[in-house]
């Protein structure tokens, strides 16, 4: 009687095991880790733009102002999670953008391009907040030269630029960001024109960007 009772007792206790364990599983199965924008392999798409004016000002017959004002959207990809320690914690992001706009100032009317940029995120855990850093280039398309054969600021139809950025992200929810911040642009030919003083302008973008 007393081995039977034993025997009884081990089986509901392996029983309860059973099923304690089921419902851990079954727990781990309904709340996963959430995802963040920041891991590797999530992908962004930013719209936004801005105003640009020129730095060095001459103001001369062969080197006149010149201001811009430019829209771009952007893809970027995530090729990292975020990792280190402190204020460098972060991620690696690779974007394409494709920027188009007007002259405002000088004479030219319009400029459209295309550019590759790296940028980086100073990631903190359970911030809104998501300083970052990112630089890159590619060419443009203006009517600079075309319109005005004397000043030699933009002395090609097709340039060079190159663009570096420091700005900040806000984060809206897990998915939506305000991004932007003060940008530097340089356009030029690299001198395979003859006119090539090239075009420094200092201005700031800002954009909305959806993660996915």
């Amino acid at each position: 009687m007393i081995k039977l009772s034993l025997f009884t007792l081990l089986v509901v206790l392996c029983t309860q095991t059973v099923r304690a364990g089921q419902q851990i599983a079954e727990s781990k199965t309904v709340c996963p880790e959430q995802k963040s924008m920041f891991d590797a392999g999530t992908a962004e798409i930013e719209v936004g733009g801005g105003g640009f004016a020129q730095l060095g000002k001459i103001n001369r017959t062969d080197r006149p102002d010149y201001g811009l004002a430019i829209g771009q959207a952007q893809i970027g990809y995530m090729l990292n999670t975020p990792r280190g320690r402190g204020i460098f914690r972060g991620n690696t992001e690779l974007l394409l953008e494709v920027l188009g706009g007007g002259f405002y100032k000088g004479p030219a009317n319009g400029l459209g391009g295309g550019l590759i940029l790296i940028r980086y995120n100073f990631v903190q855990p359970n911030s809104a907040f998501c300083p970052f850093f990112q630089f890159g280039g590619g060419g443009v398309y203006s009517d600079a030269a075309a319109a005005d054969h004397v000043q030699h600021i933009i002395g090609a139809n097709v340039s060079f630029v190159l663009e570096a950025e420091a700005g900040v992200r806000v984060k809206l929810s897990e998915t939506w960001s305000l991004i932007g911040g003060p940008e530097l642009l340089h356009i030029s030919n690299a001198g395979a024109a003859r006119r090539n003083f090239g075009l420094n302008a200092l201005g700031g973008e800002i954009g909305l960007s959806h993660a996915f």
